[in-house]
């Protein structure tokens, strides 16, 4: 796992307001923060997130639609968290019907602790990036409330993204995919993991990976 404690939440909400005097609150003294930006400290308060290193180009082999869950974590158990609850696995099969995607999240169980995001993470995930337009900044105040309600949850999770390779069907078969099911034939394939990591918000990849 990656650690990303070089950066504190405080240091990201001071890139933001410019290392300005500081209340109680914790906000800068005499600046009233935008409804957008508010939400924003709040996350990069609460957020909690760190790649998993070693996996990112690993490559697994999808035997069955109903194996794809235990083809990733086994293939993958090396670099995973030790209390992973793998029967509580979620994996949105239209992803991969329709795009070649293959999403998993899987809670983590036990008392583990998530490291803090980087400033680096937080602008991957769209925390720190600003919206110049109306229709932008009402998009990212609702993911930034998804984000609150996931981290006041307290869950856990390992998010893993992968690429089916060679994907070559239409447009029209991906979307007779995404409604009939993949026929039996897509099978075997072999996928190439994007991203891994672990967090306490399973949505902080709507930004990053936009096909969510």
């Amino acid at each position: 796992m990656r650690s990303s404690s070089s950066t504190s939440p405080e240091q990201a909400r001071s890139s933001i307001d410019g290392g300005a005097p500081r209340g109680r609150s914790g906000y800068p003294c005499g600046i009233v923060l935008p409804d957008g930006a508010r939400k924003a400290l709040a996350v990069a308060r609460g957020l909690r997130y760190g790649t998993l290193d070693g996996l990112a180009g690993r490559r697994v082999c999808l035997f069955a639609l109903h194996r794809v869950i235990a083809n990733v974590l086994t293939e993958l158990a090396h670099a995973l968290p030790p209390d992973i609850e793998p029967a509580a696995a979620n994996f949105p099969d239209r992803a991969i019907a329709k795009y070649g995607i293959v999403h998993i999240t899987v809670p983590i169980g036990g008392a583990v602790e998530l490291p803090r995001p980087s400033r680096r993470d937080l602008r991957a995930l769209g925390v720190l990036v600003r919206s110049r337009h109306p229709e932008q900044r009402e998009v990212a105040a609702d993911f930034f409330d998804t984000l609150l309600e996931e981290i006041a949850a307290a869950v856990r999770v390992v998010s893993l993204i992968l690429d089916v390779e060679h994907d070559h069907r239409t447009h029209q078969e991906r979307v007779a995919h995404t409604y009939k099911g993949l026929p039996p034939s897509y099978f075997p394939r072999m996928a190439r993991v994007r991203d891994a990591a672990v967090t306490n918000a399973p949505a902080s990849w709507m930004y990053k990976h936009l096909y969510l």
